[in-house]
């Protein structure tokens, strides 16, 4: 039944994201609400390949060196899962999180490179004959806990690994 409403909500969806991508723009609220307050509200854009995040009434740049982002924040928003596209046949995530000065940093640089790495020793392949290699966030299960698709293609065959990433 979860599978059946999660591939229902993906079919409406689809077509609405799409739009906003051609349009060159795409915005996305996350809101956490603790009774009837919002206690935490952002709004983050693309355009023309910056990223920038908007809190209130200030605004900065999270990323400007990918094709296309797709923010995903975490339940209470304090880490933001960004997945990049560097170029067109390549995906890779970032994790920000939240510093007390209220800025999102990047956390754990390399990360997706170590991803690839467990997957392959775990699977048996090289990473060098895995291509495109793609990175997908399929959700947060809660604060800290990210899970995550691996997918590519090998000669002779397909890599869709689905892995957990506990943050800290």
């Amino acid at each position: 039944m979860e599978r059946y409403l999660h591939a229902l909500f993906l079919l409406l969806l689809l077509p609405l994201v799409g739009i906003l991508i051609m349009e060159g723009c795409f915005d996305q609220k996350s809101v956490e609400r603790q009774g009837d307050d919002a206690v935490y509200s952002f709004i983050t854009e693309v355009k023309e390949g910056v990223l920038s995040i908007k809190e209130g009434n200030r605004s900065y740049i999270l990323a400007d060196d990918a094709i296309d982002y797709r923010v995903i924040p975490s339940p209470t928003g304090v880490w933001l899962a960004v997945e990049c596209r560097p170029v067109s046949n390549l995906q890779t995530l970032r994790l920000y999180k939240k510093e007390s000065s209220g800025r999102y940093r990047l956390q754990r640089e390399r990360i997706t490179q170590r991803l690839w790495e467990r997957a392959a020793r775990r699977l048996g392949f090289e990473i060098a004959d895995l291509e495109p290699k793609g990175i997908d966030v399929l959700r947060w299960e809660e604060e800290g806990r990210l899970h995550i698709n691996l997918h590519g293609e090998l000669p002779g065959r397909r890599v869709d690994h689905n892995t957990t990433l506990i943050l800290e």
